[in-house]
């Protein structure tokens, strides 16, 4: 399952501080900053990531999963950011 859709400021912070989530997983972003959170009773996964618009204007897409394999990809891909980061 991978249901994917752009979501407000606004909704990300409801997500966050939505109960049922018993682990949030923060990233830093460019604009605005990347999160995972996890439902282990259900299973679930949402990945939210900043989403390039221009030089001025980023904005949220949020994937809900329970695909192990998508999360597995995008910790990967923030841990290589981070590494890329503490190189400079």
């Amino acid at each position: 399952m991978k249901i994917e859709r752009e979501i407000t400021l606004e909704q990300c912070q409801e997500l966050i501080l939505n109960p049922n989530f018993e682990e949030v997983g923060y990233y830093p972003g460019c604009l605005l900053d990347n999160y995972l959170l996890y439902d282990w009773d259900n299973y679930t996964y949402i990945i939210i990531k900043e989403k390039y618009v221009n030089c001025w204007t980023s904005t949220l897409v949020a994937t809900k999963t329970n695909d192990k394999k998508l999360v597995d990809d995008f910790l990967k891909t923030q841990d290589e950011e981070l590494d890329e980061i503490d190189a400079e």
